[in-house]
């Protein structure tokens, strides 16, 4: 917990929040042992926390350092956690991540993919120095 981005325990904390209110409880939380085969799409771009607060040096060997500040990593989680079935995808299109997501969830409900789709977008820029770069950008 302690090397973990905090943009996967945003997603994590309202992943939480969306099931108890939106999700039946028997299409979430049984998802693992249903038919239900259930999609997650993530839109995350900035590794921040990495260099900002995590700091790793090359002789660190913490596992958990990596798992917890790869962006790929954060669909995959999402599902392990929830016990969900499907395809995990953290998708990385800069500003559009979000809406990329929504349309991939969409694409593979209508299709047949899959049956319930989790789409959540995350960005936390944390980093003084990349602020300063976009504001510079404009």
């Amino acid at each position: 917990a302690n090397v973990l981005d905090v943009q996967q325990r945003l997603l994590m904390e309202n992943l939480l929040r969306a099931r108890k209110s939106i999700f039946p409880v028997t299409t979430f939380e049984n998802s693992a042992h249903s038919s239900e085969i259930t999609g997650v799409y993530v839109g995350i771009s900035s590794t921040d926390y990495l260099f900002e607060h995590v700091k790793p040096t090359a002789t660190e060997s913490n596992a958990y350092i990596l798992a917890g500040n790869v962006l790929s990593v954060a669909a995959g989680r999402l599902s392990f956690i929830f016990a969900l079935r499907g395809p995990s995808l953290a998708l990385d299109t800069a500003c559009s991540s979000s809406i990329v997501t929504a349309h991939f969830a969409s694409k593979n409900i209508l299709d047949g993919e899959i049956t319930t789709a989790v789409s959540a977008g995350v960005s936390q820029i944390l980093s003084a120095l990349v602020s300063s770069l976009f504001n510079t950008a404009g």
